[in-house]
């Protein structure tokens, strides 16, 4: 066991429905680098999310990220899902 390697990381998220299909939120990220512990990257989202069926829902996302390093990442995601097929609710 002397390669054994520990590191620590956590996320915390919110998310607030403010209309009927808008929900809006908020995430953060911290986690310890697995072979040096003492340092650590983290990184903070804010996320929009629009459902405009139950078998549809798009998201976006910004996130700014801090590495241990001192760099600094801005990232923009867009997300769409769909589903196909029968719903179990509702067969077709």
């Amino acid at each position: 066991m002397a390669n054994t390697q520990r590191a620590f990381g956590f996320f915390a998220s919110a998310e607030y429905q403010f209309a009927r299909r808008w929900f809006s939120g908020a995430r953060f990220d911290w986690a310890e680098r697995a072979r040096s512990a003492d340092r650590h990257d983290s990184a903070e989202s804010l996320v929009v999310s629009y459902w405009p069926s139950e078998f549809n829902h798009i998201r976006a996302q910004f996130r700014r990220s801090r590495y241990a390093e001192g760099q600094t990442a801005n990232e923009m995601l867009l997300q769409f899902l769909f589903i196909l097929g029968a719903h179990g609710a509702h067969p077709f």
